[in-house]
């Protein structure tokens, strides 16, 4: 909580005892501090509707990717020539290796098909963080512009990674007490927080006091009435933000662990075997995930489906496959080609074992429209 926050809870506070004291001669001191404290609660719930309603909202980096993909998303509206909009979510993978913007010029090209993309991709965001940042943007939609989507092919596409798969809260547990956490856990996220942890089995006493707890925050609003911005003129941040250099001490080892892995993800695909150990973990994707995801677009969206950026990680290959395997919905785009595994097979391609430079996001966007393409075609089954 900043200096002008404490002030103002002072005041607060001498207020109410001051009122308390000018009751007491009528014995009406409960019904008095009842009162106040009633109207304090909703003069505070207020102030981050009131400012939301004006174009207000918690300055963060998410917000200024939000300022961005607003204003893509109004120009691909606009656009006549414009008949598909992709709309990526995701974090850290995607942001550094995936180029919506190529996609979308490869698609419109090799499809016939004008094609535009938002890419609400954020390093270190939780579900529930790229929940909030889609919601502004919807939310800001006005009634012309909601119909003209309609009229749109809309693909809305979630990005597989296990770090955030697995453990809703991954991230917020590490960077609890920053102004990000605070900004995004709203009491709905919140609630979903809860729910996904609990069905997962990972439910415990300090994790359910500590959502809360931001939640409270998030509603009044306390310790924020020096840190909100109008998402109008604000710095953009873009979705996809490249890294140039190779991390300070990474060594690249190849590629023969990721082919290894494509062998017996296929054989654990024919047997069924190797997907248990996750599947619990992955049970909230689709009651929360995909669920508040389409409660929220409605019928805004056309189809929904998840995808993967490439990884030099062995690992991802096996939590791909396996989270494919349990929700495959519209469509589930894996990176199971041993060409692709082939053409990323250098240093120069990755920044770490997980993300991707630009040389080896320029190799992987033409791969991944054509992938794309296909499953929104019905030509792929994952």
């Amino acid at each position: 909580m900043d200096s002008s926050s404490v002030f103002i809870l002072a005041g607060l506070i001498l207020l109410a005892f001051v009122c308390a004291l000018r009751s007491t001669e009528n014995g009406r001191t409960r019904a008095v501090l009842a009162g106040f404290v009633a109207g304090m609660v909703l003069a505070t719930a207020a102030v981050p509707w009131a400012s939301q309603q004006a174009g207000y909202y918690p300055s963060t980096n998410a917000l200024r990717l939000v300022a961005g993909v607003e204003r893509e998303l109004h120009a691909a509206i606009a656009d006549p020539q414009i008949g598909r909009i992709l709309v990526f979510e995701g974090s850290s993978y995607s942001a550094r290796g995936l180029d919506a913007r190529q996609v979308a010029s490869r698609m419109s090209e090799s499809t016939g098909i004008g094609t535009a993309a938002v890419q609400l991709s954020l390093d270190g965001s939780n579900h529930f963080e790229r929940y909030w940042m889609l919601s502004i943007a919807i939310e800001r939609l006005d009634d012309r512009q909601r119909e003209t989507l309609r009229r749109k092919q809309v693909v809305l596409l979630m990005e597989m990674q296990n770090r955030y798969d697995l453990d809703p809260l991954n991230n917020f547990t590490r960077n609890e007490r920053t102004y990000r956490a605070y900004a995004y856990m709203t009491l709905g996220n919140a609630l979903a927080a809860l729910r996904a942890v609990a069905i997962g089995g990972g439910l415990d006493g300090a994790r359910t006091v500590a959502v809360l707890e931001h939640a409270a925050v998030n509603l009044s609003n306390l310790g924020g009435f020096r840190r909100v911005v109008s998402l109008d003129g604000i710095r953009i941040r873009p979705g996809y933000m490249p890294l140039d250099v190779a991390k300070r001490g990474y060594r690249f080892q190849g590629m023969d662990r990721v082919r290894a892995a494509l062998r017996h993800a296929d054989a654990w695909r024919a047997t069924g075997r190797g997907f248990a150990a996750a599947d619990r973990q992955l049970d909230w994707i689709g009651p929360v995930r995909i669920a508040r995801f389409r409660d929220l677009l409605g019928d805004l969206v056309d189809q929904a489906g998840f995808y993967a950026v490439a990884s030099a990680d062995a690992d991802d290959i096996y939590h791909v496959a396996a989270f494919c395997a349990k929700w495959p919905a519209d469509f589930c785009l894996d990176y199971e080609d041993p060409a692709l595994i082939d053409a990323l097979d250098g240093r120069e391609y990755w920044n770490d074992a997980r993300h991707m430079r630009p040389a080896g996001a320029d190799r992987f966007a033409p791969w991944f429209a054509k992938r794309l393409a296909a499953a929104l075609a019905g030509e792929v089954g994952r």
